[in-house]
């Protein structure tokens, strides 16, 4: 099928490289309904604070819980409100027929969720087929995938027809982090290398990465945009500054246990006034974190200005 990407691999490639792509979330009720008209305004905010592009559907956004409809509505719904690039996940079920709904919604890249396909690198190939659309490889820590790709299997990842880049979230596996970026470099120079790693953010950017995708950025993006864009830019000294910033927030909402993060960015993009609080609920919460909210909120303001969304 033919894609209505708006951009040619090359310009995209252009777009996403040297840039923050920000996971956003999905505006979920407290009954667990999701919200797709509220998706754009929010994204759009994002993008007006410096982000480059948007990830709808990953796992920041609960995109595994969204039902066929909900998805292609969040996807529309963030196409309508920006100009920027659009990543949209899909898997890890009925994932060849996912990716020709996010190509005809208008996605222009897919970030493809790890899965235990014996054949995963045939079924990059296959999906970067159907869609028409470029994929990402997705590594994520086990804990959260149950299928985290060794780096010899992203190494031919990346070798692969229609393979983009990889993303890399291992969560605090250094060693693992290191030999996925640099085996892929080596493999295919070209590749884009997105960093993942919330709570290794400034290091993966030394060990090679080139561009980040990160739940992160789905609030308060202002850390992670000025990390990179200091990194990219030789700015050293700006850098361990930025990077500073990114490591205490990071610290406060990627703790044990490391899954409550989506419910934290969701406090933090009401705090910030990018989402109205009916719609900052993650739908797998546990309840029993809801004690911690202003404790967590108190510490990220001594942390950060507030910054609240135009």
């Amino acid at each position: 099928m033919s894609s209505v990407s708006r951009f040619s691999d090359e310009t995209l490639g252009s777009a996403l490289r040297h840039k923050v792509t920000a996971a956003v979330l999905t505006p979920f009720d407290a009954d667990g309904t999701p919200n797709p008209e509220a998706v754009g305004p929010y994204a759009a905010s994002l993008v007006r604070d410096g982000v480059g592009a948007l990830a709808v559907g990953a796992h920041t956004g609960r995109g595994a819980l969204l039902t066929d409809a909900a998805r292609m509505a969040v996807v529309r719904s963030v196409r309508d409100a920006v100009d920027a690039p659009l990543v949209a996940g899909v898997g890890p079920a009925n994932t060849e027929r996912m990716a020709e709904q996010m190509a005809e919604s208008g996605a222009d890249a897919l970030l493809l969720y790890p899965s235990a396909d014996p054949d995963v690198v045939g079924l990059h190939a296959r999906v970067a087929r159907a869609s028409g659309l470029p994929v990402i490889a997705f590594v994520l820590y086990e804990a959260a995938s149950g299928a985290q790709y060794p780096a010899d299997l992203t190494r031919r990842l990346v070798a692969t027809e229609g393979v983009l880049g990889v993303k890399v979230a291992v969560l605090d596996d250094a060693v693992a982090c290191q030999d996925v970026l640099t085996t892929c470099r080596a493999e295919r120079p070209e590749t884009i290398l997105f960093t993942g790693e919330d709570r290794m953010f400034g290091p993966s950017l030394l060990w090679g990465a080139d561009a980040a995708l990160v739940g992160l950025a789905a609030a308060v993006p202002g850390p992670t945009v000025a990390t990179l864009a200091a990194w990219i830019e030789h700015r050293y000294a700006d850098f361990v500054r930025a990077s500073a910033v990114v490591d205490a927030v990071a610290a406060e909402a990627f703790r044990a246990p490391v899954d409550r993060y989506v419910q934290r960015m969701a406090w933090l993009a009401e705090w910030e006034g990018r989402l109205p609080a009916d719609l900052c609920h993650d739908p797998i919460a546990d309840p029993a974190m809801l004690p911690e909210k202003d404790a967590f909120l108190t510490r990220i303001a001594r942390l950060l200005p507030v910054t609240a969304a135009p």
